[in-house]
């Protein structure tokens, strides 16, 4: 009788762990970066514009609803946010924020930090950071991925990935 009537559960694991580590542990360093040191760091150099802003952003995911929800929540918090809908514009984006468009623009002001999704079709997030990283910007970019085997997260780490959240997160995550 209950068969087939499209009833839907969720159901939560704590499938992946971030070890606790040391201080002086590079590796802590790494993954324990937020949005508020991100700002520390940023607001310790120059400012290129006059005005008081938040950090400048990439999101990076196929989803437009993601995309949409996340640079939302993002702006509310005083950050400003470009959108890629997969790793290649992700990639052109980037490139034309180091050496100016291929139509002969200006730079543009770098990235603050890059949030990448791991799965997209036509280029996908460890392709797009490690293209990146060949590119010579050393941008902070965090994977956002619903893969959090260790052989998955090691994978996108390697790529050029500097943190990974998993899906879903809190926006409280990116803060802390």
């Amino acid at each position: 009788e209950g068969l087939d009537k499209g009833a839907a559960f969720t159901l939560k694991l704590p499938l992946y762990h971030v070890p606790d580590l040391s201080p002086e542990s590079e590796e802590q360093q790494e993954t324990s970066t937020s949005f508020s040191d991100l700002e520390r760091s940023n607001n310790d150099k120059t400012p290129s514009c006059p005005e008081d802003r938040g950090l400048r952003l990439l999101v990076v995911d196929d989803h437009p609803s993601n995309r949409k929800l996340l640079c939302r929540l993002l702006e509310s918090k005083g950050h400003q946010c470009d959108m890629a809908e997969n790793g290649q514009v992700a990639l052109e984006m980037v490139r034309d924020t180091t050496w100016g468009s291929s139509e002969g623009d200006e730079a543009l002001e770098p990235y603050d930090c890059i949030l990448m999704d791991y799965e997209m079709p036509v280029m996908n997030g460890p392709t797009a950071s490690s293209l990146i990283r060949e590119l010579g910007c050393d941008v902070f970019i965090i994977g956002i991925t619903g893969n959090v085997l260790s052989d998955d997260v090691q994978y996108f780490k390697s790529r050029g990935v500097n943190a990974i959240l998993p899906k879903p997160f809190q926006l409280s995550t990116l803060e802390d």
